[in-house]
């Protein structure tokens, strides 16, 4: 019988084990982050749904009634919120992973959204 090279019994890892390893945790991580920030979205979206849906269901029982504009008005910031929400959950992730380059090129975005928010409020 002629014997492999690596001898799976002898307890030494093969070369390619701690790569795969890392690798390994590297998908499971992306794997983690995707789920957060599908999670983020489906509740951004969600709250925004039931929002608009109030508001358009008020405004067609009563239409001269207030509550039913300021729920239009809350669903739709809430659908406009829900990117940016995606972006601090981003940036968060990259800060916990270390990823710099990621980290401030979502920061450089959340400022321009934070400057236009500024500009376009004052």
């Amino acid at each position: 019988m002629s014997e492999s090279p690596h001898d799976p019994t002898s307890g030494a890892p093969e070369p390619g084990d701690a790569q795969d390893a890392a690798i390994a945790t590297l998908v499971r991580d992306d794997r983690r982050f995707e789920l957060l920030l599908g999670r983020t979205l489906g509740i951004g979206i969600a709250i925004a749904t039931v929002l608009l849906a109030a508001g358009l269901l008020w405004w067609i029982l009563a239409p001269q009634v207030y509550a039913a504009d300021r729920l239009l008005r809350a669903g739709l910031i809430a659908l406009m919120c829900v990117p940016v929400g995606r972006l601090i959950v981003s940036l968060v992730e990259f800060a916990a992973e270390r990823d710099w380059v990621f980290f401030a090129i979502v920061s450089g975005v959340l400022s321009v959204l934070g400057g236009t928010l500024w500009v376009a409020l004052s």
